[in-house]
């Protein structure tokens, strides 16, 4: 190993360190509000809902990020951007499934990634119900509670479990177009509504296929890296690499079944054509 590469590993390690204090810290706060029936909500623009546990969870976070790393710049779903653009870059969603979370359901999770530019490098998704906590560094794999992932081997889309999810306009149109398409094709359809663990569903062999296209980069930055890094394949809607700007994503165990997914769902070189 070069001098270079072991810095590299070595700042990554630390990074990682870092998001997983920041998420299991987050994860305390937050099970303090869970199943507590008397949170006041707000409603954001498209009809997301909100709450001070969002709001505590995300401000500790921030805190924690920028005590060991003050110039570095956090993005969060609550809040919007804290410090000054830099090359380093925190994406952070410090309640994923707050709906699930307000009805009672533990389909819920803290997700953290760090990106260099918009090169996703470290994803930690952490599911404080379970205690479960997962983590990739781009190139070094991907694993849960310290255990490796791996993708499942599925190939056909007629064998595989579909997470999706419903989605409001302007997205509503392409998000009914693949729920139908998975309708009469995959094994069993399933709606989680959060997004991040979908995507470690897929990096653990749960689930097949995760397929959504109306959330923000927090939803899917850290996930879509520890899918990426247990060897699933993965891109955006439009079939282009996922970066730390994506907010559609498409996740297949294998590619394989990411080519039965285009092309059932129509997504491919004409899909970008159109959109772009």
């Amino acid at each position: 190993m070069s001098v270079r590469q072991s810095v590299d590993d070595s700042w990554h390690r630390r990074i990682c360190e870092v998001a997983e204090a920041s998420a299991r810290a987050a994860g305390e706060v937050l099970l303090t509000y869970f199943g507590d029936d008397s949170i006041r909500t707000a409603v954001k623009a498209g009809g997301e809902l909100t709450s001070p546990a969002d709001l505590e969870s995300e401000a500790l976070i921030k805190c924690i990020i920028h005590s060991s790393f003050a110039d570095h710049h956090v993005v969060a779903e609550e809040g919007g951007s804290y410090g000054t653009p830099s090359q380093h870059n925190w994406i952070v969603d410090p309640l994923d499934g707050t709906h699930n979370f307000l009805r009672g359901w533990d389909d819920w999770a803290v997700s953290i990634a760090y990106a260099h530019g918009t090169v996703v490098e470290v994803g930690v998704v952490y599911v404080p119900t379970t205690n479960m906590m997962y983590s990739a560094i781009r190139g070094r794999g991907a694993s849960k509670n310290g255990h490796r992932l791996e993708a499942a081997a599925t190939t056909k889309l007629a064998d595989s479990v579909a997470l999706c999810s419903a989605s409001a306009p302007p997205w509503q149109t392409e998000a009914r177009h693949i729920l139908d398409c998975l309708w009469g094709s995959a094994h069993d359809i399933r709606m989680t509504g959060c997004g991040s663990r979908a995507l470690c569903r897929v990096a653990e062999g749960s689930a097949d296929m995760f397929a959504e296209v109306d959330g923000g980069v927090w939803d899917y930055a850290a996930g879509s890296l520890i899918a990426h890094e247990s060897g699933a394949a993965i891109t955006d809607y439009y079939g282009l690499e996922m970066t730390a700007r994506s907010a559609t994503v498409l996740a297949c165990a294998t590619a394989e079944l990411q080519s039965q997914l285009h092309a059932c769902a129509g997504i491919g070189s004409d899909t970008r054509r159109a959109k772009v």
